[in-house]
């Protein structure tokens, strides 16, 4: 198993540049993966790595 940063929800919404009301909201939702230690809320980073990789939309090819 390989080491991974856990990041808290402060630096969540730092990585997203987002609020972090909008990572709090995301977590009860459960739009996005996190881990949870006692009352702590912790996110991985290859986890918020992947949820940009999965919300990139592709450019329609150009018609000819």
């Amino acid at each position: 198993m390989t080491t991974d940063e856990l990041l808290d929800v402060e630096e969540a919404a730092a990585f997203f540049h987002v609020k972090e009301c909008t990572v709090r909201s995301w977590v009860l939702k459960k739009q996005i993966t996190y881990v949870k230690l006692g009352r702590r809320v912790l996110f991985r980073r290859s986890d918020l790595e992947a949820r940009i990789t999965e919300s990139v939309v592709l450019a329609a090819q150009a018609a000819k």
